[in-house]
This record gives structure tokens, sequence and C-alpha cells, in this order.
């Protein structure tokens, strides 16, 4: 699987959690992290959107026994249309 898991306490919940991160297309691949401990995530890692963030998130909070999520994806900054046109030049 290309989403990385690290074992906790509780490996039913963190084989779902990274199962239910591993399906969602809107993920790249390799950029999540997920870590459980006794039913509490803990996301890190980077996303080029905003909704990829809220996306991870919304998965792990969905699993069965997750008590709760801390969701420390950062989410990376985009050039805007005028720094790219600049950087062109």
């Amino acid at each position: 699987m290309s989403t990385k898991m690290e074992r906790g306490v509780l490996g039913d919940v963190a084989d779902e959690v990274l199962n239910a991160l591993y399906w969602d297309l809107a993920l790249p691949p390799d950029r999540v992290i997920a870590r459980c401990e006794r039913g509490w995530v803990t996301l890190t890692g980077e996303v080029e959107r905003a909704y990829q963030r809220s996306s991870a998130e919304a998965d792990a909070r969905r699993v069965r026994g997750v008590i709760g999520v801390t969701n420390a994806i950062t989410v990376a900054a985009m050039a805007t249309k005028r720094e790219m046109r600049a950087g062109a030049a």
C-alpha cells in the first residue's frame, strides 16, 4: 500500500484507517502518514490542496473505533499566476 501507517495499540483500527486512506482517490500516494495509538489517529504529511487535507481527516473519522483525529497535514504553498509568469520571464 502507498500510504504509510505506524502500528499502535489497536491494530485493527490502524488497518482500517490505512485502508480508508489508501482507497481515497483524492489523496496522492505516499503523501499522508497516519499513526494510531489507543484509537487516536494522528495524520501528518503534505498535500497540494486543502480539500485533500480535509478528505484524509474525514476518512479517518469514519473508521469505527477512532476516538479522535489530530490533523497535522500541511498544504503546500501554490505559486500564483503572477509568480509563475515572473519566473518564466
